[in-house]
């Protein structure tokens, strides 16, 4: 039987594989002919010049010379340096001389062999032709976040996002976002750099790429920081050297590039009762101390100050004051006796024939901080103090001096001076208003007419340093005062004053002016796992996220009071608002447990705090009320804290009461069961004391006020308790709110938000509250927090950012306006900058 070649080659092929299992595709190393092959005349001939070359990451060219005229095609056959064996990766028409190869792998190197093939057999292999695909530029680093840690020290930290990169490069620019270099870099896989030395009271702004072979990913968003933004670093190393019987030299080590000053503390012959005596200015090193006493034991520490708080104290020393026995003795048994409403007279015993003078020291109204008010000869043994204020105690002592020094003080003395009928009696019912960003307007009761003016004392940002501001006629009871700063607190008070003297100051009024210039309305979003927004609302049909600010992933709660922003997070953050665009955080204080509720209220925190449960027990450790003094932000500190509450989970504040919602714990169940009000009279917020307790039977969820009644959600719906009087709390109403629902009060009506709904009711009547209306969400269900400004409502929940909703018609709720953002809303607050 005749049997053409193509039909021989594939028998004799098929036979080979069955006798040897020999796989032709994918050969372990490259042969250099094909023995079922040889003799043919008609095989095609063997392709020469192999090279290979990658164009890119991903892609391969081969080329060859072919030197057959009677090829069916080629065979390109593969293999990584990693690989075995070689196998076909792709197979060609004739005539071809080149292929691209795509969808390799970057940073790969491959090896290449080619052989045509026609009818009757394939030719012997090329060459092998070896090439590597070079790597991929790397993703781009994300989350870059710039903190001051220190007075000089930035940190910055960051997402690395990439695989691939050899290094991060990490560029600066002071005092711009525009001028950028790069300043140093860090190893593959860091997330942190330390970025030291730098300017205090400076702005940094920074971004970040990664960088390999293959080029540089794109950079990061800028991110800032300004050092210095803390207290001082401490002082070190003091040194206190007696010189004299009444000098102390004090010399120490200067750390800090930031401090105002620095205070020196002294204790005399004990180691515990240290008080200030003296402060001095920046980038001193050393003082000396004066009149202190001769032979006396006296122990140093001092600290550095600045605007933002005071360092550690440095190291404490002792030193003791020479003797002398040329100093004079001290006067002895010393006597006060006021002889009219302005004059005391002191006399005193003098034991020595050494002194040059007697000096005299006087307090007023205590007996602690005394002045040098006069120097008599040591001839005299008493003297006539006049000028005095009428029904006022005074503190005298006295000491010797002579030309060796000064002698021990005298025993405390003290007298009242009497009461003088020709003083101006006190103004009263004092007010302040802020007509202007830079105007105050003073309105007082005149109770005199004996008077000659009234003296107006002024004090800025804090209630202790007064300073006169002017003096007006006394037939006046109203002033204007022009050019005060805007956005600043400002306190007052004022007292009458004519020939004998002045009367007791009126009680003092504060008043914050408002910013200089209408910014617009702003909400401040607490959203649980992405920290706090800023959106403008300044147009509600169109509201736009403008700031964002780091708030440890976990916000919960927001209040805004006077450009400052209090953020219930896993601590208690208190953020710069003032500029909406900008916010950034200036302290924290610390809580040990999570936050449940927050209420700011004249200047002081209410923090509800859940407590952490002991399952053995039964109970929840560390819950109750902690109220915190923020009168200067920058230096929060404890004031009180009531413990006597399981579970808290509201809070809210009306005069000298806090009332706090909470659950209760069982002790024969496992899980929370019950829940009341607690009110708690906060008059005094060192020992906040319980005086009443209302039974709910079910936890609450939230608490507001409004005039003398509590509204409150719990798990059974809406109760309204009327606390005119406090430690009686009686229930007048109810409404059919959500056991869970948030609550806000605007006007006469009431806000609910529960589930996919807000509910409004009218409350003019708090026996009677009924529902006008109710807003459904929709799909866009869980919505948590709610704020009332103006005619519009503002809510947030769970992955739905902010809707605001037209109130103009309580009775037709309708929305306007919606700005999306990242996390789950929990919390809002909106604040009408002006």
């Amino acid at each position: 039987m005749f049997i053409k070649h193509k039909e021989l080659y594939c028998i004799l092929l098929m036979l080979a594989i069955a006798f040897t299992g020999c796989d032709l595709g994918t050969p372990s190393e490259v042969p250099r002919d094909n023995p079922w092959d040889e003799g043919n005349p008609n095989r095609p001939r063997t392709p020469e010049g192999l090279v290979a070359d990658a164009v890119s990451a991903t892609e391969i060219i081969l080329k060859w010379r072919d030197l057959s005229g009677n090829e069916d095609g080629f065979d390109v056959y593969e293999r990584t340096e990693e690989d075995i064996e070689f196998y076909v990766v792709t197979s060609t028409a004739a005539s071809v001389d080149s292929v691209l190869l795509q969808n390799k792998t970057p940073n790969t190197e491959y090896v290449y062999w080619v052989r045509a093939f026609n009818n009757y057999g394939s030719s012997d292999s090329t060459n092998l032709a070896r090439v590597a695909t070079p790597d991929t530029p790397p993703a781009s680093p994300s989350n870059l976040i710039a903190r001051n840690v220190l007075e000089t020290d930035i940190v910055l930290a960051w997402q690395d996002r990439s695989h691939n990169e050899t290094e991060f490069q990490i560029f600066e620019s002071i005092s711009d976002t525009m001028d950028f270099v790069k300043i140093i870099t860090v190893n593959q896989d860091d997330t942190t750099a330390a970025i030291t030395d730098r300017q205090p009271l400076t702005t940094y702004y920074y971004r970040i790429r990664a960088v390999n072979n293959s080029g540089e990913s794109d950079f990061t968003a800028i991110a800032w920081a300004t050092p210095a933004a803390l207290p001082p670093t401490p002082p070190t190393n003091l040194v206190a050297d007696a010189i004299s019987e009444t000098e102390i030299s004090l010399s120490w080590q200067d750390n800090s590039m930031t401090e105002s000053g620095f205070e020196i503390y002294e204790s005399v012959e004990d180691v515990q009762d240290f008080h200030l005596v003296k402060t001095v200015s920046l980038n001193t090193v050393k003082d000396t101390l004066t009149e202190r006493q001769v032979n006396t034991t006296y122990f140093y520490r001092i600290r550095a100050i600045n605007q933002y708080g005071q360092s550690e104290y440095s190291n404490i020393v002792s030193t003791t004051t020479e003797d002398n026995p040329l100093l004079p003795n001290a006067p002895t048994n010393p006597e006060a006796e006021a002889i009219s409403p302005n004059e005391i007279i002191l006399t005193w015993q003098d034991t020595n024939d050494n002194e040059g003078d007697i000096e005299i020291y006087e307090s007023i109204n205590d007996n602690q901080n005394f002045n040098l008010i006069k120097t008599v000869s040591a001839i005299v043994t008493s003297d006539t103090i006049s000028s005095l204020q009428h029904i006022t105690t005074y503190f005298y002592r006295l000491r010797a001096i002579n030309q060796e020094g000064h002698s021990d003080y005298s025993n405390i003395v003290s007298a009242t001076t009497q009461e003088d009928y020709l003083l101006p009696n006190q103004p009263t019912n004092l007010e302040a208003e802020a007509i202007s960003a830079s105007e105050i307007v003073l309105i007082w009761e005149d109770n005199n007419d004996n008077e000659g003016d009234i003296e107006i004392f002024e004090s800025v940002n804090d209630i202790y340093h007064f300073s006169m501001l002017r003096t007006i006629t006394a037939v006046e009871e109203a002033d204007t005062l022009n050019d005060r700063q805007p956005n600043t607190t400002y306190y007052y008070r004022i007292r009458a004053v004519n020939e004998y003297g002045n009367s007791p100051f009126s009680d003092m009024v504060g008043i914050t002016t408002p910013l200089s210039e209408s910014l617009g309305v702003f909400a401040f979003v607490a959203a649980r796992n992405y920290d706090l927004f800023v959106i403008d609302c300044t147009d509600p049909a169109n509201p736009e996220e403008i700031g964002f600010c780091y708030t440890q992933d976990n916000a919960r709660k927001v209040e805004v009071v006077n450009g400052v922003a209090y953020v219930a997070s896993d601590d208690l953050l208190i953020l710069d608002v003032s500029d909406p665009s900008n916010p950034f955080e200036i302290t924290v204080f610390p809580i040990e447990t999570p936050i449940t509720d927050l209420e700011i209220c004249d200047n002081r925190a209410y923090i509800s705090e859940q407590g952490i449960r002991d399952i053995e027990e039964n109970i929840y450790n560390g819950a109750g009320l902690r109220i915190v003094d923020f009168s200067d932000p920058l230096n929060p500190h404890e004031l009180g804290f009531y413990d006597g509450i399981s579970i808290p989970n509201a809070v809210a504040v009306s005069g000298d009461y806090a009332f706090v919602g909470n659950s209760l714990l069982r002790s024969d169940v496992e899980e929370l069961y019950g829940g009341g009000l607690r009110v708690i009279d906060i008059t005094d917020p060192t020992i906040p004391e319980e005086v009443a307790f209302y039974d709910t039977l079910t936890g609450i969820y939230d608490i507001v006020i409004s005039s003398n009644y509590v509204y409150l959600t719990a798990g059974g719906g809406g109760l309204i308790l009327d606390v005119s009087d406090p430690v009686n709390p009686d229930s007048v109403g109810t409404f059919d709110a959500g056991g869970s629902g948030s609550l806000t009060i605007a006007g006469n009506y009431l806000y609910c938000a529960y589930n996919r709904y807000i509910y409004i009711y009218d409350i003019s009547d708090p026996s009677n509250p009924f529902r006008v209306d109710q807003y459904d969400f929709g799909e866009r269900n869980y919505v948590y927090g709610t704020a009332v400004l103006g005619g519009y409502v503002y809510v947030v929940g769970y992955n739905i950012g902010l809707i605001i909703l037209d109130k103009s018609n309580p009775y037709n709720l309708r929305e306007v306006g919606s700005c999306y953002m990242r996390g789950n809303g929990y919390g809002v607050a909106v604040v009408n900058y002006r």
